[in-house]
């Protein structure tokens, strides 16, 4: 019986060439590639990343067209006597865990 050498070239093709043809030259390492997202970035032709600064690219889309928004949250809660977080048989003790 002879063996044709195809399918070995078929699955050699796919496991090395096509995996560089989708066009993502970016590092696989994630540290390389944050550091090569911020060079990209941070490059002159991106003319600034500033706030407010020509180039961004960005428009003010805040309270009364400024680059600031109101927003409210609530700061300073005070726990009554029943309040209680718990995680399965374990409860926590407010003000000490």
């Amino acid at each position: 019986m002879r063996r044709h050498p195809a399918p070995v070239l078929l699955a050699l093709t796919f496991a090395f060439v096509l995996p560089g043809a989708s066009g993502d030259t970016r590092p696989s390492a994630p540290g390389e590639r944050v550091r090569a997202d911020v060079a990209r970035l941070a490059a002159d032709e991106w003319q600034g990343r500033r706030a407010g600064t020509p180039g961004a690219g960005l428009l003010p889309g805040g309270d009364a067209g400024a680059y600031f928004q109101t927003f409210s949250f609530i700061d300073g809660v005070v726990l009554g006597a029943r309040n209680r977080l718990g995680l399965g048989d374990r409860v926590f003790k407010p003000g000490e865990e």
